[in-house]
């Protein structure tokens, strides 16, 4: 188990639900904040380890279960590193993720996040057109239509993704995860805040903005007019109104890696 007082250790947040849930989306956000935050994250997705880690596992029982235990020990070694590790997989069966947790929780906190969703209400959405598929009989094995889902007994976090948005949803993630004062550990552990990103985006205006407003601008005005005096003045003016300017569009470029999650809608 995780000792007190180790804040070199992250953790791993398991989103699981049913397919079209939302649950990746959702991770998605949480992982832009907490990088904006300046956390190290990583987010594994089921379909992209399938695609990559584990191409061949299969959607039998065993072979889920032997595919999320590699998941578990691959997110255990990413959190014994620091990193907060989002991991966002279907991941039916209880006794499956009890097996994940007891494998997490050995080196690094596991917080269960439930995205409760009715299964007609992800039939509806259907992002992906797997529902429709596994109702014609065309996939097996498909968790909510030939294969049953086990709704968590006791998650960490319930996220009803009928009533709430994905803002909503991974405000409630950041609040628990500051709750419970991981987010304080882990910077405890030597992760930068998001207002230690702001003297980057100064020094970036600054240096930028005096170069071009007291050389560049001045140079040129000089070049058309042949008064120095002129281009002088012109730059000290450009500066006052560019290097404000510069910087805003510094931090807007740093907010909008997750403002763009922020805006997505269910589908």
């Amino acid at each position: 188990m995780l000792e007190p007082g180790s804040l070199d250790r992250g953790f791993v947040l398991w989103f699981t639900g049913l397919p079209g849930s939302g649950k990746t989306t959702i991770a998605k956000s949480v992982r832009a904040r907490l990088s904006d935050m300046g956390f190290k994250t990583e987010l594994l997705d089921g379909d992209w380890v399938r695609k990559t880690i584990n191409p061949d596992a299969g959607f039998t029982r065993d072979e889920r279960r032997r595919h999320l235990i590699r998941v578990a020990w691959i997110a255990r070694l990413l959190a014994r590193n620091g990193v907060a590790v989002l991991c966002s997989f279907v991941s039916p069966y209880r006794d499956v993720r009890s097996e994940i947790r007891k494998i997490v929780e050995e080196d690094a906190p596991f917080i269960e996040v439930y995205a409760k969703c009715s299964l007609e209400e992800c039939i509806r959405r259907d992002p992906k057109g797997l529902y429709k598929r596994a109702l014609a009989g065309e996939i097996k094995n498909f968790t909510g239509i030939s294969d049953p889902y086990e709704e968590p007994e006791d998650p960490e976090i319930i996220l009803d993704t009928e009533r709430l948005s994905v803002r909503e949803c991974a405000s409630k993630v950041i609040e628990y995860l500051k709750r419970r004062d991981l987010v304080k550990r882990l910077k405890d552990a030597g992760f930068k805040g998001p207002w230690e990103k702001h003297p980057r985006s100064i020094l970036k205006a600054l240096s930028y903005r005096l170069y071009q407003s007291f050389l560049i601008s001045p140079l040129i005005v000089f070049t058309l007019t042949g008064n120095w005096i002129l281009g002088l003045k012109f730059g000290v003016f450009e500066s006052i109104i560019k290097i404000p300017a510069y910087y805003l569009f510094e931090r807007m470029w740093a907010y909008i890696g997750y403002g763009y999650v922020e805006r997505r809608v269910w589908r």
